[in-house]
C-alpha cells in the first residue's frame, strides 16, 4: 500500500490520474501471465499480461506514443537452432514476454524486412559479411555488442575492433566444483566481447 499511494502522489505531478499496480516479480513470474500469484494471496487483480491486453486507451493517439521494446531474434535454419527457436518462443509465452519476435533465416538476408533497431546484439553467427551488412545498412548512432566464443570470431572481432574502434573486452567465468574430496575453479570458456556506436 504504501508503494501505491506513493507512487500516485508521483504520479499526480506528472499528469498521470489513473494507474493500475500490479506487484510482479520477473523472477519467479508472479502475476505476469496468471493472477493471482500464490507468493501475493493479498493481491486479486489481473495479471500483467491481461491487463496490458484488455486496458482501455484515452485516446487512439496514445498508441502511437506508447512504449514498447521490441525484442527480436534471428536464428538460422537447421535442426538444433529449430528446437532453440521453439525453446525461446515457450520461455518468452511462460514470461509474459508477448513482444519476442522469433525469426528463423540466415543472416543477413533474414534482418531485410525488420525495422531498424537501436541496438543489435550478435551472441552466434558471427562473420564478416554479416559485420559489413551492419555497418552498411544500419543509421549512424545504432550500437552493436558482438560476442564470441571460438578462436576464430575471436579474431575476426579483433579485426573489426581495430579497424572500426569501440570497446573489445574478455570474460571468464569459473564455478566451484568438486575436485576429488576438495573444490576448486571449473572455468566456462571465455566470452570475448566488442561493443561500438556505428
Amino acid at each position: 500500500d504504501d508503494i501505491v499511494s506513493n507512487y500516485r502522489d508521483f504520479a499526480e505531478t506528472i499528469g498521470i490520474e489513473n494507474f493500475t499496480a500490479i506487484p510482479i516479480s520477473g523472477f519467479k513470474g508472479d502475476n505476469i501471465v496468471q493472477a493471482p500469484s500464490t507468493n501475493t494471496p493479498w493481491y486479486n487483480g489481473p495479471s500483467l499480461i491481461h491487463h496490458l491486453e484488455t486496458v482501455e486507451l484515452a485516446e487512439t493517439a496514445a498508441q502511437d506514443r506508447s512504449f514498447r521494446m521490441p525484442v527480436q531474434w534471428v536464428n538460422r535454419p537447421n535442426l538444433e537452432n529449430a528446437e532453440r527457436a521453439a525453446r525461446i518462443s515457450a520461455n518468452a509465452a511462460k514470461l509474459g514476454v508477448d513482444h519476442l519476435v522469433v525469426k528463423e533465416g540466415a543472416a543477413p538476408e533474414a534482418l531485410d524486412d525488420l525495422r531498424e533497431p537501436d541496438v543489435v546484439f550478435v551472441g552466434g553467427g558471427l562473420s564478416t559479411k554479416l559485420l559489413d551488412w551492419i555497418f552498411a545498412n544500419l543509421p549512424t548512432g545504432t550500437r552493436l555488442v558482438a560476442n564470441a566464443v571460438t578462436l576464430e570470431s575471436e579474431a575476426l572481432l579483433a579485426v573489426a575492433q581495430a579497424k572500426r574502434g569501440g570497446s573489445l573486452m574478455r570474460i571468464e567465468i569459473a564455478e566451484a566444483a568438486p575436485i576429488g574430496r576438495k573444490r576448486g575453479w571449473k572455468a566456462s570458456y571465455p566470452i570475448v566481447q566488442w561493443s561500438v556506436t556505428l
